[in-house]
């Protein structure tokens, strides 16, 4: 080669490199952390506050930790890294206090049960100020926030002064992000957002006097008013938002005079602000919000009116969703608070393939309260056992356009009206919903009416649902209230109460014959209808939705069954199912097989018994995956698989399988309300033996969930949404140079003539 060729590609080399590299590549550091203590200490070791000074300042700010550079990660090992330096309680650069983040910086740990950061009840533990960033794999507990200060003056003349409130507390009580924030396999817990701080006194001889206690803060577990929250294979668990600050007191000789107590914290797990709140395959579960403020005393003399009024409770308990919302995979679980128990969304909120259960309200919505004019919707989910203390025990809709499709409303109770689905005003569509064994007036004081839904001025339209077994405790409106519009093909067992227009499909004053809510497959407890039901094959194929629009049901399975053929109503639709052995009779042996119409068959090998004598298995196919696989399942099927069993059995289960594929395997769904992930493994040691273009065995399974066919590269034990793009490093300039040198060995560079 010539020189003039050599420089050429010296040149061009360089250039490349210049142009090509990613600044995120070049310009990052990883700093371990390695000591316990959370302080600047200046011994040797890096500590976790110095390494984030250092990654924030991109410089070696202390030489404990090596300099950050740019888009920095912080390796944090196990082990429990406990604040303790609160001199100056949320000082906001991390030489006190909670941890600052200024950066684009991911922390990471080594298990959310391994790496602990622990706020020690003196400070919250993170505040992400501003940048890009990531947390994996790590609890954050017994963060606290700053309690609201109280009122700095009296009010002894109308207008009051604005300081004569008692103001708000902190919010933020484990995180408070302003920036860019991902979690990803973190834990929240135990943490807490400071009460409101208390009123100031009222004494007024004249005019208008009003003094209030400061609000608790908001979001004990996350706050965040960033630019986005994005929450993955997370729990948020056990936080609590500040109580109201006490109203004050009120000593008025005249005029008017009003004392309130603060309101309570809003959002006790998560309160979302930012404008894209994302959560997927997370839990948040055994929350309260924080208390209303009380009153102090009164004394009002000589035609003064006087007003005491006590604080409301939170809202929002589980999520409060001040910004749009979109929640799928997860399980929002036991919390408590004053209004939307579980959610409470004021914007465009999203929720699919979830469990709402066992949340409570003080007033509205035990399960969700939709409260925003907007656009909302609730897909593949159940909304189950959860109580309000006034109205809309599952559901409470006061306003917007709201599409519930392939839901289940079980077991909600409220102590008004409305236990399944409260509509206030708005627009509430129903298709292909199942709303069964909700109770209203659950205090049996006479008060309430629609077991199933209250339509108090808004829009219901109900379309291919069904509508059974509610209660109105006094009998008033067991399973509806006031006018519901028919679309269509639905079943209602009781129209007392209730302004119903039958139309093409409807039937009314029967029992639908609903099994109990239970494991019937897919991601959510579900309502099976029982064999002989009138629900059953009644919508016919390709009319109001039928297999063209709604194409599976809640469970994920392939709707119609069969296909061609007409659909069932409600939530669920009944597919073959196969059952051996009697429940009551002697264990299974040897070899079952179960012969589907498809001609998908399925064979399991009992090889210990151990009480297995019945199985049952549902093919939930062909067509369809799993609703909670991330990769497509190889045949486009699942199956449910049920068993009456004690402990110790072995079974090898033997899958249909339509692809040559050496890596294919059997993937079970552990399952369970809100629970799960793909097992594609061996299970208990057991192996998988495959059968190209035949068939997939696993051999020595232990128990019984949903199964499908995948290859190895597919589903895996822990399913995430959030696909990580990670940066390669930069080509090397001497293999840059190695391959431009080989190139042009055997080419000739254009040159002018």
């Amino acid at each position: 080669m010539k020189l003039k060729h050599l420089l050429f590609a010296l040149s061009l080399a360089g250039w490349l490199l210049l142009v090509g590299q990613s600044p995120t590549a070049v310009h990052a550091a990883t700093l371990t952390v390695s000591s316990n203590e959370v302080a600047i200490a200046n011994n040797g070791l890096c500590s976790l506050r110095e390494a984030i000074i250092n990654a924030n300042d991109n410089a070696a700010t202390h030489a404990d930790c090596l300099a950050g550079v740019g888009d920095d990660t912080i390796i944090l090992p196990a082990g429990t890294y406990t604040l303790n330096d609160a001199t100056a309680v949320d000082e906001g650069f991390s030489v006190t206090g909670d941890l600052d983040i200024r950066s684009n910086i991911t922390l990471s740990g080594a298990g959310s049960g391994l790496t602990i950061l622990d706020g020690n009840d003196t400070d919250r533990v993170l505040d992400v100020v501003s940048g890009i960033v990531v947390v994996d794999d790590l609890t954050i507990q017994n963060g606290l926030s700053p309690n609201g200060a109280n009122a700095s003056a009296d009010c002894t003349s109308a207008p009051c002064p604005s300081d004569s409130s008692g103001f708000t507390g902190s919010h933020g009580g484990g995180i408070y992000n302003s920036g860019n924030l991902t979690l990803n396999r973190v834990i929240i817990t135990n943490n807490q957002t400071g009460m409101g701080g208390g009123g100031g006194n009222v004494s007024c001889s004249a005019g208008s006097c009003t003094a209030r206690g400061g609000a608790g803060g908001a979001g004990a577990g996350i706050y965040s008013n960033g630019a986005s929250l994005t929450i993955y294979d997370s729990v948020i668990q056990n936080n609590h938002t500040g109580v109201g600050g006490v109203g004050g007191n009120a000593s008025c000789s005249g005029g008017s005079c009003t004392i309130f107590g603060g309101t309570g914290g809003a959002g006790a797990g998560i309160y979302g602000n930012s404008p894209n709140l994302t959560i997927g395959h997370s839990v948040t579960q055994n929350i309260d919000t924080g208390l209303g403020g009380g009153v102090a005393t009164n004394s009002c003399r000589g035609g003064t009116t006087c007003l005491m009024s006590v604080g409301t409770n939170g809202l929002g308990a589980g999520v409060f969703g001040n910004t749009p919302l979109n929640m799928t995979f997860s399980h929002v679980t036991a919390n408590s608070g004053g209004q939307g128990g579980g959610i409470y969304c004021t914007a465009v909120c999203t929720i699919a393939h979830s469990t709402i259960e066992n949340n409570t309200s003080t007033l509205l919505g035990g399960g969700i309260a939709f409260v925003a004019n907007t656009v909302q919707s609730v897909s593949h989910t159940t909304v189950a056992n959860n109580t309000a203390g006034t109205s809309g025990g599952g559901i409470y809709v006061n306003a917007g356009t709201i599409s519930i499709v392939n839901v289940t409303l079980s077991g909600n109770a409220s102590n008004s009206d409305g236990a399944g689905l409260y509509a206030n005003s708005g627009t509430t569509t129903l298709n292909h919903v199942t709303i069964a064994h909700n109770t209203a007036d659950a205090n049996s004081n006479n008060s309430g009416n629609g077991g199933g839904i209250f339509s108090n001025g808004g829009t219901v339209n109900l379309k291919n649902s069904v509508v059974a077994n509610n209660i109105d405790t006094g009998g008033q409106a067991p399973d509806c209230r006031n006018t519901i519009t028919s679309q269509l093909y639905n079943h209602i067992e009781s129209l007392t109460g209730c302004t119903f227009a039958a139309s093409t499909g409807d039937v009314t004053g029967s029992d639908p014959n609903l099994g109990a809510l239970a494991d019937n497959g897919g991601l959510t407890f579900t309502h099976l209808p029982n064999a002989g039901s009138g629900v059953l094959d009644t919508i016919p194929f390709n009319t109001n939705d039928c297999g063209n629009v709604i194409v599976v049901d809640q469970r994920g399975a392939a709707r119609p069954f069969p296909a061609g053929g007409s659909c069932d109503k409600g939530a669920v639709e009944v597919r073959e199912t196969i059952s051996v052995g009697s429940c009551a009779g002697a264990d299974l042996a040897g070899v079952q097989n179960f012969s589907f119409s498809s001609g998908n068959n399925v064979s399991l090998n009992v090889v210990t018994a151990a009480g297995l004598k019945c199985v049952s298995i549902e093919e939930m196919g062909p067509g369809v995956n799993h609703l909670g696989a991330t990769t497509p399942l190889q045949t486009n099927n699942w199956w449910h698989i049920q068993g009456n069993i004690s402990s110790g059995f072995a079974v090898n289960l033997t899958l249909p399988y339509a692809n040559a594929d050496a890596a294919t395997r059997t993937c079970k769904w552990p399952g369970g309300l809100g629970g799960g992930g793909w097992d594609c493994g061996p299970l208990n040691g057991a192996g998988t033996t495959h059968v190209p273009n035949t068939s997939v065995t696993r051999t020595g399974l232990g128990s019984f969930s949903d199964w499908a066919v995948g290859d190895e590269a597919g589903p895996t034990a822990v399913t995430n949404l959030l696909t990580q793009t990670t940066s390669q490093p930069p080509t090397s300039i001497l293999a840059l140079l190695a391959t431009l040198l080989a190139a042009f060995s055997g080419v000739r560079l254009w040159r002018r003539r």
